[in-house]
């Protein structure tokens, strides 16, 4: 992907977060108020048949896929960005992990599914988990996003399974503390094909 590509990408995903934020965060399930009494009743959101059922958005950790930043360290097949998340002047490194086995020549063996995850590395090594889950190869993007007035940056996860779709924002606040400050997902019938295919 090229740089102008990538921008693009990043402002589609700023406008689809704002779009969010401005409409309401939808939910899988939850509870509705009656009108007339005031009382509370369940309100459940059946998942679309044959399709299996989107992970909760109200985390971004999979506790079937993984729920440590150090098992997931120790991956193989691993891409990292540098940036100062936290706003405290001292770059991080942000990982993306997946658990496919690499050759000794470097080139990861991909089979249909992959553990995959997402976490931030500290100069000392300590690891925090941010996102882990279930995806097949190529399944996950992170962008980095600009920083905010306090220097803080979100971390931008996207997650394209073959049947289900989801966004998450996290914020970074230090050793051990992420927020997932949006969520959004959606059952799918087909992903769109790519009309321009990647030049690098």
């Amino acid at each position: 992907m090229n740089g102008r590509r990538f921008v693009v990408l990043l402002a589609l995903l700023a406008i689809a977060c704002v779009t969010l934020i401005v409409l309401g965060i939808p939910t899988w399930g939850g509870a509705e108020v009656t009108a007339e009494t005031g009382e509370t009743n369940s309100v459940a959101v059946p998942p679309a048949p044959d399709v299996g059922v989107i992970p909760a958005l109200a985390t971004a950790v999979d506790s079937g896929s993984t729920v440590s930043a150090d098992t997931a360290g120790a991956w193989a097949y691993r891409r990292t960005a540098v940036a100062d998340l936290d706003g405290d002047a001292v770059p991080e490194r942000l990982v993306v992990a997946s658990d496919v086995f690499v050759t000794d020549d470097g080139e990861p063996l991909w089979d249909d599914i992959h553990r995959w995850a997402v976490y931030v590395e500290e100069d000392d090594g300590a690891r925090t988990l941010v996102y882990s889950a279930f995806a097949p190869p190529g399944g996950v993007s992170v962008a980095v996003g600009v920083p905010a007035e306090t220097g803080r940056r979100r971390i931008v996860v996207v997650e394209q399974g073959p049947r289900r779709g989801r966004l998450l924002l996290a914020a970074y606040a230090g050793v051990g503390r992420v927020d997932l400050v949006a969520a959004a997902g959606e059952q799918l019938e087909v992903w769109v094909e790519r009309v321009v295919e990647d030049t690098e």
